[in-house]
């Protein structure tokens, strides 16, 4: 419950089952399935600055990117949402195919004229909880798993303490704890592209090869790899070691 409530380091394979069980859960009952069905997230994964998201806190993309509020279930592929930077747009692929609009978390996307990131607190929070319903845990059990209600902000700093299970974790944090240090350097090794990406550790965040700055190791990846990949590619260029294993010992120590 507490990794449903934070950052999900899973496939959109995974994200689709969680959020079947929760649209069944919601309907009360089984829903048939289309042949093809895909979890996609509502927020694009490259950010333009003319997208209505360009507009929004600083953070709060990075903050969304991989929590299950974020993700809809829909017949449009991943591959057919690249390129749809503002909410209107993406809303009209996503409800395109009315075996989309099957599911009732997708349908009450077409009532919505804009996301918000308070919106997808509250749709977060009601995936959780039926999820939790479908696997009969006890609902009493959910108040000391909720949400913190500070979001990080750019510099990875946080208005309240919460779990560090349950909150995404920043780079601040990690080197804080020893575990980096600024000037680390990260390799994704792309051999059947004959590609090789380094990024650096900085006190916030992490910084391109070209000079870009990204506040995750997650967004990254995603800028150079698509919206499929994960901290999983990078490996530390003293070591050897993941960026996802380095990630997970944080999580677990604390």
């Amino acid at each position: 419950m507490l990794h449903l409530r934070g950052e999900l380091s899973i496939d959109s394979n995974m994200k689709r089952l969680l959020l079947i069980r929760a649209n069944e859960q919601l309907a009360g009952g089984r829903i048939t399935r289309p042949r093809s069905l895909n979890a996609v997230p509502l927020i694009p994964v490259r950010i333009q600055s003319g997208s209505d998201f360009a507009d929004w806190p600083a953070g709060q993309c990075d903050y969304w990117a991989e929590r299950i509020g974020n993700y809809v279930l829909t017949q449009s592929t991943r591959k057919s949402m690249e390129g749809l930077d503002d909410f209107q747009t993406r809303r009209a692929r996503i409800l395109r195919s009315p075996s989309s609009r099957q599911f009732p978390l997708t349908r009450v996307i077409g009532e919505l004229e804009k996301l918000t990131p308070q919106f997808l607190q509250l749709r977060q929070h009601q995936i959780v909880e039926l999820i939790a319903q479908a696997w009969n845990i006890n609902p009493g059990e959910l108040g000391s798993l909720a949400e913190p209600q500070g979001q990080s902000d750019r510099t990875g700093t946080s208005a309240h303490r919460s779990r560090r299970t349950s909150k995404r974790v920043t780079v601040g944090e990690v080197v804080r704890a020893g575990l980096l240090t600024v000037g680390d350097r990260f390799v994704w090794n792309r051999p059947r592209k004959h590609e090789i990406w380094r990024i650096t550790v900085t006190e916030s965040g992490f910084r391109g090869e070209d000079g870009t700055e990204y506040a995750t190791p997650t967004s990254a990846a995603r800028a150079i790899g698509g919206s499929s990949a994960s901290l999983n590619v990078w490996k530390r260029e003293s070591d050897g070691r993941a960026l996802s294993d380095i990630w997970k010992t944080y999580r677990t120590s604390m």
